[in-house]
């Protein structure tokens, strides 16, 4: 079976545990990594921020791939 790889960060670890549960409820995701946190820099509103975060790696399939695209941002804070 082929398998897609998916990234995203989230603002802390309680929300990648939550969005990880759900994500495995809904037989969505094989599996999902939350690395410890790390820092993002990034532009925004013209200003350079920095920001702690955790990041998600997870593994589905093609045809789950919509499916768990809407759910993280359904419950995503940003």
């Amino acid at each position: 079976m082929k398998y897609l790889i998916g990234y995203t960060t989230v603002p802390s670890s309680k929300l990648g545990k939550s969005i990880a549960t759900m994500l495995l409820k809904n037989n969505l995701v094989a599996c999902v990594n939350i690395l410890p946190e790390t820092l993002s820099i990034y532009r925004w509103k013209g200003s350079i921020e920095q920001q702690k975060e955790y990041i998600m790696i997870f593994k589905t399939t093609e045809k789950r791939w919509k499916e768990a695209e809407i759910l993280i941002k359904k419950h995503h804070v940003y």
